[in-house]
Formats: C-alpha cells, structure tokens, sequence
C-alpha cells in the first residue's frame, strides 16, 4: 500500500497555515477571498477536479498529489512552495493559482513526474459547472419560483463563502528514484533474503544541514536554482 502523507492547511477567512503531522517550521499565509464574486475556478494544470456537494460544512478542499517522488522529497517541496495557492479577482470570477507548480523539478538529475487532483467538498447550495470547469451558486430554486432576473443576479454573488479547511495529501513512491549517472549506487545496495534490492542504512539519511540535497538521491533543483534558494 503507497504510503499517504496529509497535511492540514487550515483557514481563517481563507488565510492559509500549513501543517504536517506536527506543525511545521514554516507557515505560509495567503489572503484568499472569493466575496463579491460569482464563481470559483482552478487555473492551474491539474489532473481532474471532484466536486460534491456536503451537508454542514463551508467550503473544503483537497489538492492530492501523485508523484515520483519519496515523502522527503515532496515535504521539502511543500516547504518551498510549490503547492501554494494564489487567488485574484478577475471580471467578476475569483480565479486559483498554483504558480510554482510551473516550475521544473529535478532530483538528482531525474525530473518531478507528479498529478495533481483537485477534491472539493461544498455547501449544498453551490454546485460544480463541469462544461466550465468552475463553482458557482446554485440558482435553480429562485429562477423556478420565477424570481427577478436581477434578484437571481444577486443570489449568484459569494457573500459569506469560506473555506474552512484544505488539505494537501500526497501519495509518493516508497523509494525516490535513485541518483542519475552514479557509479557507486550499486555498492550501496545489498539484498535482502527475498532477493529484492535494498538500500544500504544510511542511503536515505539527509545531509546534517537540513538542506536540499539527499545523500542518495541527489540535489533538488528548481529551474535549475538549489531549492535552498526559495
């Protein structure tokens, strides 16, 4: 069974704190504020997204990340910011972004291959447009009962939505891949009685630094730039 990560980023408003199984040294805090408009749309590639409407909650969601890479690995990337979210305003729609999820990732010289799925969980009074790819207000009662076209614009605008909780929960491989162009991989390895390959006890430890680079799988690299820069 893949091992799951999930760390909590829990709102206020929308301000954004991210949390890991204890809380983490660092916090980063987004003001992200959908009042005033009249849908909600992920801009960033993804994918797929899975909206379902919830009784008794605000508004959640849960960005789900598959990637080629260990535990470690994808922490770190947390860290730096890759998976944080950026909302603006824009003619009338409150539009998500993940900016640095753009970026290029190697480890080691081997590339990030990750998915990102968007779930959401939803007050019942909103529902999710899947031709257009946004959240919206659900009007169909006020147009049934025949209400004002401009009554029924009204009810289309987000007053009070909050999002009370978003999760990032990440489903990486057991192992990361190993080192590109090493010669002495294969001398840290041994096998174990079933005859599969393990890694040697202190492949996976990371460097006393805290930094970027795994002492088996290599340095993490954005753009090109060390991740200790960001």
């Amino acid at each position: 069974m893949k091992k799951m990560l999930f760390l909590a980023i829990c709102f206020l408003g929308m301000s954004l704190s991210v949390f890991a199984q204890k809380e983490s040294d660092k916090t980063l805090v987004k003001t992200l504020d959908p009042t005033g408009s009249t849908s909600i749309a992920f801009l960033f590639k993804n994918a797929g997204i899975n909206a379902v409407a919830t009784p008794n909650i605000n508004m959640r969601v849960e960005l789900e990340i598959h990637a080629n890479m260990d535990e470690t690995t994808l922490q770190k990337l947390i860290s730096a910011g890759r998976y944080t979210l950026e909302g603006k305003m824009e003619d009338g729609a409150f539009n998500i972004y993940a900016p640095n999820l753009e970026k290029r990732v190697t480890v080691g010289g081997t590339d990030l291959e990750e998915q990102v799925y968007i779930n959401v969980k939803m007050p019942p009074n909103y529902l999710f447009d899947k031709e257009k790819g946004i959240i919206v207000r659900d009007v169909t009662d006020f147009v049934q009962r025949g209400e004002s076209e401009s009554r029924v614009a009204e009810m289309r605008i987000f007053k009070e939505l909050k999002f009370e909780q978003v999760q990032i929960k990440l489903v990486p491989l057991k192992k990361a891949p190993s080192k590109k162009s090493s010669s002495t991989n294969s001398k840290s390895k041994s096998k174990d009685k079933s005859g599969e390959s393990t890694a040697a006890p202190n492949a996976s430890k990371l460097n006393s630094n805290g930094g970027g680079k795994d002492t088996k799988h290599g340095d993490i690299l954005i753009d090109n730039i060390p991740i200790e820069g960001y």
